[in-house]
């Protein structure tokens, strides 16, 4: 058994020298290179029978990885082998050496394999890139050898597999970006304002391989007029003025879409506020309403602070996420009106500030009438001949505690007065410390009887007050001093 593993093995040694000593060549010369079942020498032969050919197709995909692997032979006592050798570029037959299948296929690998007695084994990798895909597919050929030595005789192969590949078009979808606050998906615009964007649209199809477009369009629901969408000079501009009416949520969509309809998408929801806020508020009353702040996340951090307030009002800091509130409550004193209070609400986003919204507030005056005091009954008497003096003081809490009214005194009448005496009334004080001292007494028998004493004063803004003292002046009865009588005094 030795022996004839012996003679097995110089019978293969002696069958190579041979090979060699017909073709022995170091490299393919073109002639050697010869299309599909061409008639090739071979060892031993000038006419060996033509090579089996194989055409398939694969499909390959932008940006995915192909991978191929073909094994070739299975019986035992053969050497097979494999190799590429040619490659087809826009449709034209190009002879070149085996090794430049990156030439054919350009970023492609395929290793060579020669084994002796076994099988031999080979993987086609490529991963095309964003560029590669175009009308004409990639072809390239695969030889299969039996029993030859491909580095020795790179033409005799048995068999030839035609690859022809397709690479599909992957499309990538455009980019999006803008300025300012781009990275906010929520704006607080003002009435009367403006919100500009300045956008950047691209496509990488398009700065790498040249084979796409890209343009822009919106949305805005509600819809804000005037809003526009506009390209100057290769950049896109889109504005957008809202007006009182718009006041409210707004949902704005701005859209980069390139020519296969891919498609990046910015949403952005605006607030837009009325930037100042007037209210109406009357002195001793309750004026109250709430200011809120809101997001589309209701992760983010809200806040609003007050600024500024008018005095005694109240109106706390408020925090949330994704929603805050703040009451403002205000009963403004007799003495805060008439005038205008101005104060601001802070709103923050995410610590910081968003915006601004100022508050005016118009109180109205509450006017109090004045007031007259004296320490007089109201029922005064005084004998004939003799006199009586009552004393008055007048005030306006207006005036005096807010200094902003002032008051005088108006009629002093003493009814029936036409055949009276007249009476002597003096006023003395100032502005804020006004007094009257009213002096009176019969001295004829036409001045008996029953009198009323009406007194008046005004305020600046048409409120009054009045006082009334009945005065009776009566003559005494004979030495005694008796009462009842038609002009004597009332009994008491």
């Amino acid at each position: 058994m030795r022996k004839l593993w012996i003679f097995l093995i110089l019978t293969i040694l002696l069958l190579g020298c041979t090979g060699r000593a017909f073709n022995v060549r170091t490299a393919p010369d073109l002639e050697d290179i010869a299309p599909p079942n061409s008639v090739q020498s071979g060892p031993g032969s000038d006419s060996p029978p033509p090579a089996n050919v194989d055409q398939r197709s694969i499909i390959a995909t932008e940006g995915q990885i192909l991978i191929n692997t073909e094994n070739w032979g299975a019986e035992n006592g053969h050497s097979y082998a494999i190799r590429t050798d040619r490659y087809v570029l826009f449709g034209e037959p190009i002879w070149t050496d085996p090794v430049n299948l990156s030439t054919a296929v350009p970023g492609a690998m395929m290793n060579w394999d020669y084994k002796v007695f076994q099988q031999a084994s080979s993987t086609f990798s490529w991963t095309p890139n964003y560029c590669q895909a175009r009308p004409l597919d990639y072809s390239f050929r695969v030889l299969r050898y039996m029993d030859i030595d491909p580095n020795i005789y790179p033409n005799n192969y048995t068999h030839v597999n035609l690859t022809n590949i397709t690479v599909l078009n992957t499309n990538r979808p455009p980019t999006l970006t803008g300025y300012p606050f781009w990275s906010s998906n929520v704006m607080y615009i003002p009435a009367g304002g403006a919100l500009a964007y300045y956008l950047q649209p691209a496509d990488p199809d398009k700065a790498e391989c040249n084979d796409d477009t890209v343009t822009m369009e919106f949305s805005l629901s509600p819809m804000i007029n005037p809003s526009t969408l506009s390209q100057i000079a290769g950049q896109w501009y889109f504005i957008t003025s809202p007006r009182h009416q718009d006041v409210g949520q707004h949902e704005l969509r701005l859209k980069a879409i390139d020519s296969q309809g891919a498609f990046v998408e910015k949403v952005v929801t605006v607030y837009v506020y009325e930037p100042v806020l007037s209210w109406n508020a009357t002195e001793n009353s309750t004026l109250t309403f709430t200011d809120t702040m809101e997001t589309t996340n209701p992760l983010d951090l809200v806040a609003i602070q007050p600024q500024g307030l008018p005095p005694g009002a109240t109106m706390p800091q408020m925090m949330g996420t994704g929603f805050a509130s703040s009451v403002f409550a205000w009963t403004p004193n007799f003495c805060q009106g008439p005038q205008n209070y101005v104060f601001n609400s802070n709103h923050y986003l995410n610590d910081q500030l968003a915006y601004i919204q100022t508050h005016t507030i118009s109180v109205g005056n509450v006017d109090r009438p004045p007031v007259i005091t004296t320490s007089a009954a109201s029922t005064a008497s005084v004998k004939l001949g003799a006199t009586l003096t009552l004393k008055f003081q007048k005030s306006d809490p207006d005036r005096d505690v807010c200094h902003d009214d002032s008051v005088t005194w108006g009629q002093v009448n003493m009814v029936p007065k036409t055949y009276l005496t007249q009476p002597n009334y003096v006023q003395s004080g100032g502005q804020y410390n006004d007094n009257l001292t009213w002096t009176w007494g019969p001295i004829k028998e036409g001045d008996l009887g029953t009198f009323n004493l009406t007194l008046v004063v005004d305020d600046t803004k048409g409120k009054w007050a009045n006082k009334l003292i009945k005065v009776v002046a009566y003559r005494p009865s004979g030495g005694g001093g008796g009462c009842g009588g038609k002009f004597q005094r009332a009994c008491t």
